[in-house]
């Protein structure tokens, strides 16, 4: 199920650089495929703000795993691999929640 999430690259203090609005592919316990309008670069950090719907909204940190172009019928699209490293423990419920309402439809 796809979501809307927001992701900030951040620069070495932490500080936000650049925002991008965007799409999961899918989303797990430990982190989330996206759908990016731009590239980002493995290693990079991000804070991000997933919308998980009538479940809410969660935040946290996560590092850039992998970036690829991809090319599709409609043009091309980035698909960024996201690992979590540092979500509050009321992200991580509200995510947990999410997966199993989700594994239930």
């Amino acid at each position: 199920m796809r979501r809307p999430i927001t992701c900030a690259r951040l620069d070495e203090q932490g500080e936000p650089l650049e925002r991008c609005m965007a799409n999961t592919l899918e989303v797990g316990g430990n982190g989330a495929g996206i759908i990016a309008d731009r590239p980002f670069h493995p290693g990079e950090r991000v804070r991000f703000e997933l919308d998980l719907g009538a479940w809410g909204r969660c935040s946290g940190l996560a590092t850039v795993k992998r970036s690829v172009l991809a090319l599709t019928a409609e043009g091309a699209e980035y698909r960024v691999a996201l690992q979590f490293c540092e979500v509050g423990s009321r992200a991580q419920a509200l995510i947990l929640t999410y997966l199993l309402a989700a594994r239930r439809q």
